[in-house]
């Protein structure tokens, strides 16, 4: 018998990205929102719009009118005189999470409108040791489903929590992520390896119950795009990325 799960979860993914990602949801698939997000482009300077943000580093920014209806769009790291900021791409969209599947574009008024769901900064939460089964917070250990904390080629990816540390999403991943660069004459003709398998596992923190996993496998694909890392709404949802940045 499965028990309702009292919270929803979303997974997004932007509709431009080179690689694959398959997953699957258990043991209560039916909370969990897969929403695709139509096309985007590289966002503009604010003060100069025919320069581009060209960083490479994106995350999604969200916004929400109520609980069921989000804003969505990616935003890219600005960097100028040692200050830091996200500028957003021109494209954005709405999604009501009881429709999923219509995703409507909407103007500035309405993002405007949104209230902005902010990133827990609390999180990258890294198990102490590589023989350590679960992550330990609250005197709780909550426990990976994959059979090691990373694969070849990169490190962990962190642990996350919502922003009323009431949700964590635990992160493991096995395979490659190598990655070579073709200006360096010592790997010429090298090939990239980048493959494998990826587990989030939420967990709801006050009682250690697991509420859900998503099991899935990546493809010319950093692990990094299959992740428990956004921003969380609300006490009762959380949202996972899968797919890369732009």
């Amino acid at each position: 018998m499965v028990r309702p799960i009292a919270a929803t979860f979303c997974c997004f993914a932007p509709a431009l990205f080179c690689g694959n990602i398959t997953y699957q949801i258990s043991p209560n698939p039916s909370v969990c929102h897969e929403v695709h997000l139509g096309n985007l482009s590289e966002p503009r300077v604010p003060d100069n719009p025919r320069e581009r943000v060209t960083s490479g580093f994106c995350r999604p920014e969200m916004r929400a009118t109520s609980e069921s209806e989000l804003l969505l769009t990616v935003a890219c790291e600005y960097s100028r005189q040692f200050k830091q900021t996200w500028v957003a791409c021109r494209e954005k969209y709405a999604v009501d999470l009881s429709q999923p599947n219509k995703v409507r574009r909407i103007d500035e008024t309405m993002w405007s409108s949104g209230t902005p769901l902010q990133w827990n900064e609390f999180g990258n939460w890294a198990p102490r040791g590589p023989k350590d089964a679960g992550i330990m917070f609250g005197g709780r250990s909550f426990e990976r489903s994959g059979p090691k904390w990373s694969g070849v080629g990169a490190p962990p990816v962190g642990a996350s929590f919502n922003q009323g540390l009431t949700r964590i999403a635990v992160n493991s991943w096995d395979g490659f992520d190598i990655e070579y660069n073709p200006l360096d004459p010592t790997v010429l003709f090298q090939s990239d390896k980048v493959g494998g398998n990826f587990w989030i596992d939420i967990y709801e923190v006050g009682s250690g119950r697991r509420l859900l996993q998503i099991q899935g496998s990546f493809k010319k694909l950093a692990r990094s795009a299959s992740n428990g890392r956004a921003p969380g709404m609300g006490r009762n949802t959380s949202l996972c990325r899968l797919g890369a940045d732009i």
